[in-house]
């Protein structure tokens, strides 16, 4: 993910990874996203940014029509936070998230770094 011009500044950046997961179940479940560290850091640029301001979001609803619950998680953080809960049993299915950092961080996020255009690391692929 990466501040490209000043629309993605004023307006948030976002990334849709179509069939980022594949879940098979054959009871029920819930899903859980969690951040591994409280700071997302590319070595190769040195640049971080807190997984706080991180949001998670799945997009493809077709899995609500069996009852399953599916939540968004608005401020990722380093404990379990539910993405799906009273998932029911299914086979194969592919889950499609949005990661999103809203408009407030990324003004945020480039007042702490200095003026200018600042990439955030591409730590979602």
């Amino acid at each position: 993910m990466e501040l490209n011009n000043e629309n993605d500044i004023e307006t948030g950046i976002n990334k849709e990874i179509k069939s980022n997961l594949m879940v098979t179940s054959t009871v029920e479940y819930n899903l859980f996203a969690r951040a591994a560290f409280p700071v997302f850091y590319n070595q190769q640029s040195r640049k971080s940014f807190p997984s706080s301001v991180l949001t998670l979001e799945i997009i493809n609803t077709d899995l609500t029509l069996n009852g399953t619950t599916i939540e968004k998680v608005l401020s990722l953080s380093t404990l379990n936070q539910p993405l799906i809960s009273e998932g029911k049993p299914l086979f194969k299915s592919a889950i499609d998230i949005r990661y999103s950092i809203p408009a407030e961080h990324t003004r945020e996020y480039l007042v702490k770094a200095g003026s200018g255009f600042i990439p955030i690391p591409s730590f979602i692929q």
